[in-house]
């Protein structure tokens, strides 16, 4: 990473002063182009100039305020910068352009702690002389990624293993529920649409984060997960193969996690580089374990990042890494959901419907339209699952063909979707526009009909 390092707030109090000092410049942005705005019209109207008078006033900030918000967001890290990342994903007709443009900036952020604060962070966690006590030979204080809740260092061990270590940024996890207040004070400016029910988002974001911050969990979750890869059957036969890190437990704790180090690149990163049959394999692997995870393992990697994906050419292996947002479904609502999966396979409207009210995306009171968006919807994402043969994902165009739909659901829906939705979704949304990347051409129906067609609640 190429940016210097910075002191991120640590504290309540001092997070609380960020992002309150960020809502009243917000405040005094938005009242100022509110009272520009009138001023022009009323100019406009004593002029005779029709053109202007009648026009409701805008309700975006101030392009100037847009450059403050990135700054802000990618300085405090943690769920605010997390909100963010997540929002960035949303289609442009959707949320308004500049809002989304300032969301996009913030998946490039690469701002880290300096040396000092990371340094004290370990130490805190791991205690004194960690280094010598641990035969830590090589640590390389620049990291070489950094996320929303914390920042990964390379470092090797005397008997030659390399490592890599993720740090958690401090006070990210005592902070949470201080930080979801000021966000709650900042959605009042009305940059998100009602129909996205930012109030649940914030919900459901805050429960993930309280478990992603725990990194016992998450070594746990990533225990699990390599358990799950090694035992895909052999009769499978999966094109690449597939790897998820060991933990080093004397090196991890509630706030430090250290794993194994897996080489390769980002699949989006080196897909223009590989063959298609490459891209082909690796899509194949990813559509297989995604539905592994939700129909068998009955746990989820829900993070759709791509860089949690490696892809390490010359051993032709499929690294999975990062395992915060990692979580398990209670089994009955993995069952309605394969039910609703398999209605729209088949093109059962009535099933489909009926099934989603069970599952609670619908309570069943809504308009026509609504219903008909909500059918068409799982029908496009059924899709892969319906043509026999090779399914293009590049030709398949999900985003265009779903938006119009998705508008409707956003102005029309009467009731938030259940919090698993807003996890899982992500997840799935996340492995299709990373197939749509790869332009894979994967037989996706074989795939869905010989191991997942059938429920199974072992």
């Amino acid at each position: 990473m190429q940016s210097a390092g910075a002191e991120i707030p640590a504290t309540k109090l001092q997070r609380a002063s960020v992002l309150g000092g960020l809502a009243l410049r917000l405040a005094k942005d938005y009242i100022q182009s509110r009272v520009s705005q009138g001023g022009k019209a009323f100019a406009s109207r004593l002029s005779g100039n029709r053109d202007e008078v009648g026009k409701a006033p805008s309700k975006v900030l101030p392009l100037r305020a847009h450059e403050d918000i990135v700054n802000t967001l990618c300085h405090m890290r943690g769920s605010v910068l997390k909100l963010a990342q997540m929002l960035s994903i949303q289609e442009e007709e959707l949320i308004p352009s500049p809002i989304l443009q300032i969301f996009s900036k913030t998946r490039d952020a690469s701002v880290f702690m300096n040396s000092r604060q990371m340094n004290m962070a370990v130490s805190q966690s791991l205690g004194e002389n960690w280094k010598e006590r641990n035969g830590v030979e090589v640590f390389r204080e620049n990291p070489f990624a950094s996320a929303s809740i914390g920042q990964v260092h390379f470092l090797r061990l005397a008997s030659g293993q390399c490592c890599a270590m993720k740090v958690q940024f401090p006070g990210v996890r005592s902070a949470i529920d201080t930080d979801m207040a000021q966000l709650r004070f900042m959605a009042s400016f009305k940059l998100i649409p009602p129909g996205f029910f930012v109030d649940r988002i914030i919900n459901a974001l805050r429960a993930e984060l309280h478990l992603e911050c725990d990194y016992v969990r998450e070594g746990k979750m990533l225990m699990t997960f390599r358990e799950k890869i090694c035992s895909i059957p052999t009769a499978v036969k999966l094109p690449v193969t597939l790897n998820a890190p060991r933990v080093i437990p004397e090196l991890s704790t509630a706030s430090v996690i250290t794993t194994e180090y897996c080489p390769g690149q980002p699949i989006d990163k080196v897909a223009a580089s590989l063959s298609q049959k490459v891209r082909n394999d690796l899509a194949h692997c990813l559509l297989y374990v995604t539905l592994s995870e939700l129909f068998h393992w009955k746990v989820m990697q829900t993070d759709p990042n791509f860089s949690n994906y490696l892809f390490d050419s010359p051993t032709n292996t499929l690294h999975f890494i990062d395992f915060g947002a990692a979580r398990s479904y209670e089994p009955s609502f993995v069952q309605l959901y394969h039910e609703i999966v398999s209605a729209g396979i088949a093109k059962n409207k009535e099933a489909v419907l009926s099934k989603s009210i069970q599952i609670g995306l619908l309570t069943g009171d809504e308009n026509e339209i609504m219903k008909e968006a909500h059918y068409q919807s799982v029908l496009i994402l059924a899709q892969p699952f319906q043509s026999s043969g090779v399914f293009d994902f590049a030709a398949a165009k999900f985003s265009k063909t779903l938006l119009p739909h998705v508008k409707v659901m956003v102005k029309n829906r009467i009731c938030p979707p259940p919090l698993e939705i807003y996890s899982l979704h992500r997840r799935l949304s996340g492995v299709f526009l990373l197939c749509t990347r790869l332009e894979a051409r994967v037989d996706v129906r074989s795939i869905w009909q010989n191991y997942f067609s059938k429920w199974s609640s072992q």
